[in-house]
């Protein structure tokens, strides 16, 4: 028994890009393992990928094969989030590795300079679920800093370490809201499961 066909291996790379992200060199670190796994040549022959890049805006990149160079589609608009672009987003890496690379190649010098030091992780996750859901997946989601804007955002004011080792630690252990737990509900019913790389250096509630 299937819920539907068996489809390519799929994998939506959800990377951050903010201020605490390019200056740990976690995006130089995620950059190269993506780009090593790639040359590896161990890729499934009919997988598809694609990349969302996220710090106060969700970036979303055209991969199509027959560009020159990727397109860069950029929703800042967090309350009404959308898909600028149907297809594209998620391509087959067998048709499409010249320009995915190009993209991971330049996404570090992209960003070098960048002053936004605010995640909407919550909404890039949202995105990514957006361009997935029609086929499933892994999504791969790699943050540096606590979701503090856009969908599902997060306050560093919970952080209370008098808390701990007493009775009400377990506070500190419960979700502020179901907002995650509806959205994996929703993620699990799409046949998506994420993996969460996560690299903080502070308080990140997650």
């Amino acid at each position: 028994y299937m819920v539907r066909p068996p489809q390519p291996p799929v994998f939506m790379f959800v990377i951050d890009v903010s201020y605490t992200a390019v200056v740990t060199g976690m995006l130089d670190a995620v950059v190269a393992s993506i780009k090593e796994t790639i040359q590896s040549g161990q890729m499934p022959g009919r997988m598809q990928m694609g990349v969302i890049t996220f710090d106060t805006s969700v970036h979303f990149y055209n991969l199509n094969s027959n560009l020159s160079q990727p397109q860069m589609l950029v929703v800042s608009d967090l309350e009404d989030l959308f898909l600028p672009l149907p297809d594209d987003i998620l391509v087959p890496v067998s048709e499409s590795e010249s320009i995915i690379m190009t993209l991971l190649d330049s996404l570090p010098t992209m960003f070098r300079e960048t002053k936004a030091n605010e995640s909407c992780m919550g909404s890039a996750v949202k995105a990514a679920f957006m361009a997935m859901k029609h086929i499933g997946g892994k999504m791969m989601v790699f943050g540096s800093c606590i979701p503090s804007v856009g969908d599902l955002s997060l306050k560093s004011t919970r952080d209370n370490p008098r808390l701990l080792g007493t009775d009400r630690e377990v506070e500190l252990l419960r979700p502020v809201n179901d907002g995650y737990k509806d959205l994996g509900a929703e993620l699990t019913r799409a046949q998506i499961s994420v993996e969460m790389f996560l690299a903080p250096q502070q308080y990140i509630d997650l």
